[in-house]
């Protein structure tokens, strides 16, 4: 995803974990929310990656279980929507 490239200031993330990019609390939020996606459940959560030039940038992620066709889990899907952008705007306008 050329966005995600972007984001993360890699131009090769293909293959890398995204909790490379996580510190040791994100790391916590986001293996709680895929917790709940091995017990059939989806999530929305707010969670921070860090780029390769230290910048954080605050993502929205929305998550829900990926199922076999017997219904088994195999996996997560994930959307993350980078806010960094909004709650600078935020800021400014208070």
């Amino acid at each position: 995803n050329p966005r995600m490239k972007e984001i993360l200031g890699d131009p090769a993330p293909e293959g890398k974990n995204l909790r490379e990019y996580y510190d040791e609390e994100n790391r916590r939020i986001l293996e709680g929310h895929l917790a709940l996606r091995s017990k059939g459940e989806s999530s929305t959560f707010l969670i921070t990656l860090t780029d390769l030039e230290s910048s954080p940038h605050k993502m929205v992620v929305s998550g829900t279980p990926y199922l076999d066709s017997k219904g088994n889990y195999i996996g997560a899907i994930g959307i993350y929507t980078d806010v960094s952008e909004l709650e600078k705007l935020e800021a400014q306008l208070q």
